[in-house]
């Protein structure tokens, strides 16, 4: 545990806090009742947000030397043959075509559910930022087949397939 000692409540303090000696990373950071400064590295950092219409769930811990960030998310059943034949094919065709260059890619699990998952690596230091943009720009590269595939989703809807 680093820490830096405070004279009461210092104006020095988000200095402090923000001087390349105590860079913030994902630790847990908290002022001591004796005015230090306390830095305990986190072990895990778990997380949810909302992409293309997505949840998402996140957990950065440490793998390794480096720092991962674990993605997942659910994306719905793979539709029926019954219900679009063309949508399942074409589902099918985009999750075999997928490459995880970013990391990230969309696959189906054991009960034929739509999911993305993978890691992302997160360069050192790991800060908050480094931890964002490295998930954000794996997300951006999933993003045209993440839409694609909401496009198939829809065709295979019901109210899209009645017969006539």
């Amino acid at each position: 545990m680093e820490s830096v000692r405070l004279q009461g409540h210092s104006p020095r303090t988000l200095e402090v806090l923000a001087s390349d000696g105590l860079a913030i990373l994902v630790d847990n950071v908290r002022i001591g009742p004796d005015g230090t400064v306390q830095r305990t590295p986190r072990q895990r950092l778990s997380f949810s947000f909302d992409f293309e219409g997505a949840t998402f769930t996140a957990e950065a811990r440490p793998a390794h030397g480096d720092w991962i960030i674990v993605l997942t998310a659910e994306l719905g059943p793979l539709p029926y043959s019954a219900e679009s034949l063309t949508a399942r094919t074409a589902i099918q065709a985009l999750v075999a075509a997928q490459t995880g260059s970013s990391g990230l890619r969309i696959d189906l699990d054991d009960a034929i559910n739509l999911v993305v998952r993978g890691n992302v690596v997160v360069p050192q230091p790991v800060t908050p930022v480094a931890l964002l943009t490295s998930m954000t720009e794996a997300l951006l590269k999933l993003r045209p087949s993440l839409r694609r595939l909401a496009e198939l989703l829809a065709s295979a809807t019901p109210a899209n397939n009645r017969a006539v």
